[in-house]
């Protein structure tokens, strides 16, 4: 039993204020299985329209090359993710989608899913560019604060699977996946503050 998707999509189905999706990596292609509706509000697209397709129909003319070989090299090396990237939806407008990408690993499998984690900084974009440059942050620095939510999402999910098939242990598995979902904000909020 796959334990993992339904806990990953009951954190996303919580979240009214962020877009949230998970890719299936075990799949051709890497599709969206999962996406919340602030997903869809933000694209323009349909649930429909978006589930099991790979999620390469937001890039559009103006989005760089070099962010699409590093998202790709990220998924390929099965690493965490974070940079900004120009897209474009349904109607057509460009937006600036702050990306954070991290994976979930099954102890058959191996990475079995990536959770995508999206917002709108086109605002903040605007700003700095008006600016002129931005203070960015040390690498380093960005990865651990990145990192250290990203190991308790990872442990905790793991632990699920003890509590899948224990309809007795429901309260165990709701509180870890509460606490998944606090993570998942906090890291979220981090990565709104950042400058681009």
């Amino acid at each position: 039993m796959d334990f993992l998707l339904p806990a990953l999509t009951a954190c996303g189905e919580s979240f009214e204020k962020m877009s949230y999706v998970v890719v299936d990596m075990t799949k051709d292609d890497r599709p969206l299985v999962f996406i919340n509706r602030h997903f869809a509000e933000m694209t323009g697209y349909s649930k429909e329209e978006i589930l099991n397709k790979n999620c390469r129909f937001l890039q559009g003319p103006g989005t760089h090359k070099e962010s699409i070989e590093r998202l790709r090299q990220a998924l390929k090396d099965g690493q965490a993710s974070f940079h900004d990237i120009l897209n474009y939806r349904k109607d057509g407008t460009s937006f600036w989608n702050r990306l954070c990408l991290f994976p979930i690993e099954h102890d058959v499998l191996g990475i079995r899913y990536y959770v995508g984690i999206q917002l709108d900084v086109t605002p903040l974009k605007n700003q700095q560019s008006q600016k002129m440059g931005s203070s960015g942050k040390d690498p380093q620095i960005l990865y651990q604060e990145i990192a250290n939510p990203l190991e308790t999402i990872y442990s905790q999910s793991r632990a699920l699977k003890y509590f899948s098939n224990d309809e007795q242990n429901d309260g165990p598995a709701r509180q870890l996946i509460q606490s998944i979902k606090k993570q998942i904000e906090q890291l979220t909020k981090y990565v709104a503050s950042l400058e681009a």
